[in-house]
Order: C-alpha cells, then sequence, then structure tokens
C-alpha cells in the first residue's frame, strides 16, 4: 500500500487500509453470506452512494442467485451526520416476504441501519441480515450492529472504496483516514 499523504478536497488523508486486505476480507465475507443465504434468492439492498463497490464486490464473492436493487438515504453533510434521514426506496420493488441482505458502507452510530430495519420491516419482509464494510463500535449511539463487517475501525473519518469526501474519493483504491495537513 502506498505510504503516502493524499489531499481531497481541503483535507488531508492518510492510507488505513490496504486494497489488498479489503479484497481479502470482501472474499472471506461472501463465503459466509453464501452459506447463509443458499437457496433464498434474497434481494440484497444497497445503501448508496457509498455502499457500490462494496456491493459489487460482495455479490460476486457470494456467487448465488439474488436480486440487487439500490436505496437512497442521506445524512451526512461534510464531515458529519445532518441527523436528518432522507429515503428513497425504488417504487417498482416488493419487498414483501423478501429475505434481504442489507449492504452498507459505513455503520458508525447506528442511525441509518435502525431506520432501514424499521423502513424494510414496514414493507413486510421476512428477513433481514446487515453487512457492513466497516463498523465504528466506539460511534455507536443505537441498540444496534451490522450481522456482519468486514472491519472494525476507530471514529476517525474515512474515505476510498466507494466512501467519499464531499463526494470525492471514492474511486480510491485504499481506505484512508483523515489526518493532519503535513507540514513543508
Amino acid at each position: 500500500m502506498e505510504d503516502y499523504l493524499i489531499e481531497v478536497g481541503d483535507l488531508w488523508f492518510k492510507p488505513v487500509i490496504s486494497e489488498e486486505l479489503i479484497k481479502s476480507k470482501v472474499y472471506e465475507m461472501g463465503n459466509v453470506l453464501r452459506e447463509e443465504l443458499k437457496g433464498k434468492n434474497p434481494m440484497l439492498v444497497g445503501v448508496l452512494n457509498g455502499c457500490f463497490i462494496f456491493m459489487a464486490d460482495l455479490v460476486r464473492a457470494m456467487n448465488i442467485p439474488c436480486e440487487i436493487t439500490f436505496l437512497r438515504l442521506k445524512s451526512y453533510e461534510g464531515l458529519s451526520s445532518s441527523g436528518k434521514m432522507n429515503l428513497v426506496l425504488p417504487p417498482d420493488i416488493s419487498f414483501e416476504n423478501r429475505t434481504v441482505l442489507l449492504v452498507e458502507d459505513i455503520v458508525d452510530s447506528g442511525k441509518t441501519l435502525a431506520y432501514l430495519y424499521d423502513a424494510l420491516h414496514a414493507k413486510k419482509v421476512s428477513a433481514i441480515t446487515s453487512v457492513a464494510l466497516l463498523y465504528k463500535p466506539l460511534a455507536i449511539k443505537y441498540q444496534i450492529k451490522p450481522d456482519y463487517y468486514c472491519f472494525s475501525i476507530t471514529n476517525e473519518f474515512v474515505i476510498g472504496y466507494g466512501l467519499d469526501y464531499m463526494e470525492q474519493g471514492r474511486q480510491l483504491k485504499h481506505l484512508y483516514q483523515l489526518t493532519e495537513k503535513p507540514s513543508i
């Protein structure tokens, strides 16, 4: 993994998790979920925009029949949550009596995950399993955590592998953590 700082927007970030380690963990997670969801034709529900890279790699690693859809839920403005939830569900999808795999990029406070569990239960799903690329246990404020996660991380702001800062940095192959501006 490159050992240098990068600038995204007006902030600096340092590499913390390599592309190779991410790919290895996502592959392992795909194997676990393949066994749990085999024969259930689950509906994978990705939370946009941050999950798109993780979800693509995860569905290939799972390699089971499934359906895929996305929802959009926005709660972040810059570096912190705005506290407001704006949910957009696909209108043409029926969730009733479905086994759902909820795919998140990151679970920090737990508010989004709790909100989505409630929203999907209201749609009469038969079962929900959640998986996140990243889990921040020190940031949890709700009595919920993902059923599965690839990495437990500190409460620092991260970007890369689909996660962004002000819609920038999603394309980065590694995960980067916010750091101080380098002194020159």
